[in-house]
């Protein structure tokens, strides 16, 4: 699927339904519903056919390659830097991001066209020089792209070493950036461990004894967000991630750590992982934003039915997940589902009911 077709698909990509009114509101509305019936009836014709593999590989260029976080654009006034594990027990997950460089440039470009995004691939100081391997701050349009490509194409998976990793540096690394004129800032990790003293068995500390603590509350000053993905598949080490946001905001737990370990298949934990990256960046730009990436991502699961006949249903009980990440009332957020998934009111509210899971 070409990028320009995903970005041309459904009425969210040029005025949200959540923005209409009226009789607008209303044609969109039966729009949708008509370009949904169309998915699912081809959901059981696509399934007989094998996904498509796109190579990317020519779109790499070494000049483009840039390794080292400068700073924003002059003028960027937003930003979001994404610290992901590049550990040996997180690898499949970190590939899966250095896969999906397109489909990252059209969704953020669709999501937050006017930010720049700094990508850090980090593990533990064992791996030495490759414990901190980034990608310099990048707009989401096909320039951006082009550097995001070609500068992951040169980031190669770590060890780690000890079970946890040096989150504890890569946070403190983090606050260090320069930040230019960028006023707004958002920092997201994605891991399946925690850093040294967290609790995790086999651990033998931070070598350059810097605490998690002090790097927590340092990410508290300088960011206006903190927000973690939690991807690994124990739901003991998900309680220990916990205290990377209940050190600071112990009342942002529910909103801001996103813990993927109850999913115990992998193959929908990691096919969930980039799409709760980009739901986070859409919530920070407000409910129309939300309810548009959604939108698209639901259309997105129909057109490539991983999941042969079971897509539809699958493609749902997730959308209904992130319902819970939400903000509104209970009664808005149902509504939201609905409109999202084009089912009534009451199979919105018993599909959130069945996706929900307590932090």
């Amino acid at each position: 699927m070409s990028s320009d077709n995903y970005s041309r698909r459904g009425i969210y990509t040029e005025k949200s339904y959540a923005e209409a009114t009226g009789e607008e509101r209303d044609r969109l509305s039966e729009q949708r519903q008509r370009q949904i019936a169309r998915a699912r009836e081809d959901v059981v014709k696509k399934s007989a056919a094998p996904r498509p593999v796109v190579d990317h590989s020519f779109k790499i260029n070494p000049k483009l390659v840039r390794r080292t976080i400068t700073q924003p654009t002059d003028g960027v006034k937003r930003i979001y830097v994404i610290l992901i594990d590049n550990s040996g027990s997180n690898r499949k997950i970190a590939d899966h991001f250095r896969r999906s460089s397109e489909y990252l440039r059209v969704n953020l470009g669709l999501i937050d066209p006017e930010a720049q995004f700094a990508f850090v691939y980090f593990s533990d100081h064992m791996d030495r020089d490759r414990y901190w391997q980034a990608v310099d701050f990048v707009s989401p349009n096909e320039d951006g792209e082009g550097t995001l490509i070609s500068t992951l194409d040169q980031i190669v998976g770590a060890d780690g070493g000890d079970a946890p990793e040096a989150h504890e540096c890569a946070l403190l690394q983090a606050c260090e950036i320069d930040f230019n004129q960028a006023i707004e800032r958002h920092l997201i990790m994605v891991s399946d461990v925690t850093g040294h003293d967290m609790g995790m068995d086999g651990d033998r500390g931070c070598q350059y004894q810097q605490s998690w603590k002090q790097s927590v509350k340092l990410v508290d000053k300088t960011y206006q967000s903190f927000e973690l993905i939690g991807c690994g598949d124990n739901p003991d080490v998900g309680e220990l991630q916990k205290q990377f946001i209940n050190l600071c905001h112990p009342e942002l737990l529910a909103r801001n750590f996103i813990n993927l370990s109850y999913i115990k298949e992998p193959i929908y934990r990691l096919g969930i992982v980039l799409n709760t990256f980009l739901f986070l960046v859409a919530r920070s730009r407000g409910i129309q934003a939300l309810e548009a990436f959604l939108a698209r991502l639901y259309e997105k699961w129909l057109s490539e039915p991983v999941f042969k006949d079971q897509t539809d249903s699958k493609a749902k009980e997730a959308i209904a997940r992130f319902a819970q990440f939400v903000p509104g009332t209970p009664n808005e957020v149902v509504n939201l589902v609905a409109r999202v998934l084009s089912v009534t009111l009451k199979e919105a509210e018993q599909l959130i009911e069945r996706g929900a899971y307590y932090i």
